[in-house]
């Protein structure tokens, strides 16, 4: 949504979708929740031209949708992301009655304090922009969670999209959010 991804064919064309929505409703607030899947692939030690062209493309995006929403934009923040076969990993070990360990899900080779300080970075330059955080209903003991604990039904699909549940539990956040700035 906020740069370029090669990652998932359907996703190649988001921004321009997003953008013209944006264009025509023109709303009074924005909600912007997406995966920032190039701002979670440079490690912090990568701290090249690519690297932060891909925040200064972020901004550029922000700056961009926030001229056609009246009040504010509320940037989702940047979250983990799964091994590419977690939902298949999940099944089995559901099937098998095996135990299962949340961050077992999680790629483990992603910098998200240096994804967050990006996206952060981003976010501080769109003066209509601000960060909200899914650490509430999507953590459990400091570990992001894939799936729901009691139920272990997944709240991610293969493509990183939420599913109904995920969507559900973030619910009271984006209602919280809401409230407390009038809407």
């Amino acid at each position: 949504m906020f740069t370029y991804s090669q990652k998932f064919e359907h996703c190649l064309n988001s921004h321009d979708n997003f953008r013209e929505v944006v264009d025509e409703y023109k709303p009074n607030i924005l909600f912007i929740l997406a995966r920032y899947v190039r701002l979670l692939t440079f490690p912090k030690t990568n701290v090249t031209l690519e690297a932060e062209g891909v925040v200064k493309e972020t901004t550029a995006r922000l700056l961009e949708l926030s001229q056609n929403v009246k009040d504010h934009v509320f940037v989702f923040n940047a979250i983990p992301s799964p091994i590419l076969n977690f939902q298949l990993i999940h099944a089995n070990a559901i099937r098998g009655h095996k135990q299962i360990i949340p961050d077992m899900y999680l790629n483990s080779t992603i910098d998200m304090e240096h994804a967050r300080e990006r996206l952060a970075k981003s976010v501080s330059m769109c003066p209509k922009c601000s960060i909200i955080d899914y650490e509430s209903v999507l953590t459990t003991n400091g570990t992001f969670q894939v799936y729901d604990n009691r139920t272990k039904v997944i709240l991610m699909n293969k493509n990183w999209h939420f599913t109904p549940l995920g969507l559900h539990r973030l619910r009271p956040l984006y209602k919280s959010v809401c409230e407390n700035t009038g809407y």
